[in-house]
């Protein structure tokens, strides 16, 4: 791939198309910010309202991050339908480059991104204003401004991983029954076993950890818990995601486990989506 003023030409040419088709459409909306906001708010309030745990701040964090799983799950239905409408291959014979689409796509997962991390955040906060709903409104004021870098920086890192996983898997089908079947059920192992949903506190088992370790995202989820948790700097911070016994111990404590797997999962599906994404749909 050669980078130069017309490759940045092409780049922003995709991109605007794809901008436009994407957020031009009301499914977009509803699918890739207002719902997973509310599933996003309803699995906060379900904690917080009957578990027997306190929420603390880098689960509160975690729940949030539920709406990249979905906007990223929409981005590649967009995909799978823009390749059998034969739109992305209009756009791919016009530049020849793969790596423009994939771009372009990510950085619309990116735009996303940034909208429902500050929606979600602002709901959250709005809502624990709200003392009928019962939110704590001091799970924010114990995040350090600087840990907010952290959150951005490790959440940003899922989405990367989450687009081109999901990209991926739109590429690779030719049967769109099939893709959007696997499509869902990837995006229910990735919610179920990714212990974002479900607070690692809440599943504390070797059933979940073992299979956890299989879930790509749970490892950049991980990340972000053991910085938001200051575990990082203070190991008594572990005490606020994961409670050791004798017979189980955290999935992770050190951060070198979550972020070289992490980024090891990126260039994986980076690569994968390279050699196997096809514009095609005949077999």
């Amino acid at each position: 791939m050669k980078i130069n003023k017309q490759w940045f030409k092409e780049e922003y040419s995709s991109l605007k198309l794809l901008n436009k088709t994407i957020f031009k459409n009301p499914r977009t909306h509803i699918i890739a910010i207002v719902l997973p906001l509310i599933v996003s708010f309803f699995v906060y309030w379900l904690w917080n309202r009957y578990s027997i745990y306190k929420i603390t701040p880098p689960e509160m964090l975690a729940f949030s991050t539920i709406t990249i799983l979905f906007s990223t799950f929409y981005i590649g239905i967009f995909t799978y339908e823009a390749k059998e409408t034969s739109f992305l291959r209009r756009i791919y014979l016009k530049n020849n480059s793969k790596a423009n689409i994939f771009i372009a796509l990510l950085i619309v997962s990116s735009e996303i991104y940034v909208v429902n991390t500050i929606l979600g955040l602002l709901l959250y906060y709005g809502m624990s204003k709200i003392s009928i709903i019962g939110l704590n409104s001091e799970l924010f004021n114990n995040i350090l401004p600087f840990m907010w870098i952290y959150f951005v920086l490790t959440t940003f890192v899922s989405m990367v991983l989450l687009t081109f996983i999901f990209v991926l898997l739109a590429g690779v089908f030719k049967n769109k029954y099939a893709c959007f079947g696997v499509m869902f059920l990837v995006f229910l192992f990735l919610l179920i076993f990714s212990d974002v949903a479900i607070p690692p506190i809440q599943s504390n088992s070797i059933f979940f950890n073992v299979v956890g370790y299989f879930n790509p995202w749970k490892y950049s989820n991980w990340t972000m818990l053991l910085f938001t948790s200051y575990q990082v700097f203070d190991p008594e911070g572990m005490g606020q995601i994961f409670l050791p016994t004798n017979s189980n111990w955290p999935p992770f404590n050190n951060i070198a486990q979550t972020i070289i797997p992490s980024f090891a999962f990126i260039g994986l599906f980076i690569f994968l989506n390279i050699k196997y994404f096809t514009f095609s749909l005949k077999s």
